[in-house]
């Protein structure tokens, strides 16, 4: 696949194409393995073991295109594996220009920052892949508030006009929705006696097993203990919600104790905050696709906000199975079909769930508020 087409099949499923700055992940057209599903298997444990990252999931799903619904394989059919490739890191884009998004009634057009898109090296052909949980995936201030009043009336969502990178820490702090959570052990405090911890601490972990793969140099995702997101409207258990807090290096293990020097903190880590590998964000490019007429739910928040506001990181009821795309922008509805008091942007997706950043809030809403992407 040249680069033209990876970058065309990049909006479907975008949120887990790998980079990461000094780890990057390419797809390739090397010799395409073949595999037979095993009774157990989910698209991202094949994808964790044979591709070397979960977050490429979404690329086995595209290549097999028999598979009408990700969450349903069964054991004895045949997938064809993709080949990836390590390729040239990409560097970060230092600039920032600004894009207007359209507004709510009353309320002004807000120009959006985003960083342009960097320049992405061609690749060359085939490499191979650990096990986590789904897809991917902080805060950024990305949107510096504007105003400039102006009418609304029949507009469609927001939407981008240009590709641009969404924010790897973005996207990796803002957590997602899964439907298990594997946990490889737990922080059990430090040689200093805390229980809080930040970057450059030093702590000492339990590991669930004695014969866990993790050694010395291994990085590992601290994360709070799971609970699971309830539909606020349907009252249906939809999954887990995986909140990164930051990373550990461990530098020491013996048996099932360990220590590790915390290098990355999004926010504090604590005795029992929960480990396990570490695999890198994917770098995403947003698109300016819309899907016209889509409505769902904001069913959850990051920080459990009981009002959200600009900034906060959202849960939303409609993924990629939707056509929801990285770059994806919905309205927030109040009481009234008309009553427009918020805008956000999808920043990362999973099948049938996505992570959104609010880009502007008229007023404060709450976890069970509708959203579109066009308004009549």
């Amino acid at each position: 696949m040249d680069t033209k087409g990876i970058l065309r099949f990049t909006p479907l499923i975008i949120s887990f194409i790998l980079y990461f700055n000094h780890s990057n992940i390419a797809l390739s057209e090397g010799v395409e393995k073949e595999y037979k599903i095993e009774k157990g298997d989910t698209l991202w444990d094949i994808s964790g073991e044979h591709l070397k990252n979960p977050f490429l999931w979404p690329n086995i799903w595209e290549k097999n295109q028999y598979i009408k619904n990700p969450d349903l394989i069964y054991p004895g059919n045949r997938l064809i594996l993709p080949v990836i490739i390590p390729s040239i890191p990409v560097s970060r884009p230092d600039r920032i220009e600004e894009i207007e998004a359209p507004l709510a009634p009353a309320e002004a057009t807000i120009p959006v920052a985003v960083p342009e898109e960097p320049a992405v090296p061609e690749t060359p052909p085939a490499a191979e892949a650990a096990e986590i949980p789904e897809p991917p995936e902080i805060p950024a201030s990305l949107y510096p508030p504007s105003h400039e009043p102006s009418p609304i009336e029949d507009k469609p969502a927001p939407e981008i006009v240009r590709r641009t990178a969404i924010d790897e820490e973005l996207i990796y702090a803002g957590g997602y929705i899964v439907k298990d959570i594997i946990s490889s052990g737990v922080i059990t405090g430090s040689p200093e006696g805390r229980n809080i911890f930040a970057a450059g601490d030093n702590v000492s972990l339990s590991l669930n097993k004695k014969e866990n793969g993790i050694s010395a140099g291994d990085k590992l995702t601290v994360f709070k203990t799971p609970e699971y997101v309830i539909h606020p409207k349907t009252r249906k258990k939809i999954g887990k919600l995986f909140i990164p807090l930051g990373v550990i290096e461990i530098y020491r293990v013996q048996g099932r104790d360990a220590a590790g020097r915390v290098i990355t903190t999004y926010t504090n880590l604590s005795v029992g905050d929960h480990i396990q590998p570490y695999s890198p964000a994917p770098s995403v490019t947003e698109t300016a696709r819309t899907v016209p007429g889509l409505h769902g739910y904001i069913i959850d928040s990051r920080d459990g906000n009981v009002l959200i506001s600009d900034q906060n990181i959202v849960y939303l009821d409609k993924g990629a199975y939707d056509g929801v795309t990285p770059g994806t922008a919905f309205f927030v509805v109040g009481d009234k079909p008309d009553n427009i008091i918020g805008e956000i942007k999808v920043i990362s997706i999973q099948a049938y769930t996505s992570t959104a950043i609010v880009t502007k809030s008229v007023e404060p809403f709450s976890i069970g508020s509708k959203i579109v992407t066009s308004i009549k």
